[in-house]
């Protein structure tokens, strides 16, 4: 008779030491489960901080004093080779903290184009920035010349409607 009763005391504790286990397993899946949510929400604002910091920077890019250091005016190679004209624009730009670059593109002498220069931020889920730049032509455009090429213009272009 004592056997049967040892028998049910040792299943009893046994039942007893798998459900403390379990306990204490789901326990610590639970204290994975916090630290894996506590890492995601540090993950998160650290994207966001990043993504708030890139958002600024281009803000400030864009403020009014700031423009000219993200444009490129671009100058057709006949103008560059005019000293009187580089004389006068060069300082101009520089001082404006521009800068320039002289195009090869013959069809349009005496072309001054801009091309904004627009930074695009990429951040992935580890908080990476990834910066690229891109062109943008502006539509508007100078048209530079002498002045009596211009009269000739006007002169040619009054026979033509009479």
């Amino acid at each position: 008779m004592l056997v049967p009763a040892l028998q049910a005391r040792r299943k009893a504790s046994e039942e007893k030491r798998q459900k403390r286990e379990e306990q204490l397993q789901e326990k610590e899946r639970a204290k994975l489960v916090r630290a894996q949510e506590r890492e995601d929400k540090k993950r998160r604002k650290e994207v966001d901080r990043v993504l708030r910091a890139a958002a600024r920077e281009s803000n400030k890019d864009q403020s009014p004093g700031e423009r000219m250091k993200n444009m490129a005016v671009v100058l057709d190679s006949t103008l560059v080779e005019n000293r009187d004209f580089m004389a006068e624009f060069a300082p101009a730009i520089h001082s404006m903290k521009g800068n320039f670059r002289v195009s090869q593109c013959d069809t349009e002498p005496g072309v001054v184009k801009w091309v904004r220069i627009l930074t695009e931020c990429d951040v992935d889920t580890s908080a990476h920035v990834t910066r690229r730049a891109m062109e943008i032509e502006e539509n508007e455009i100078l048209v530079t010349m002498e002045a009596q090429g211009f009269v000739g213009l006007v002169h040619y272009s009054k026979q033509v409607k009479f």
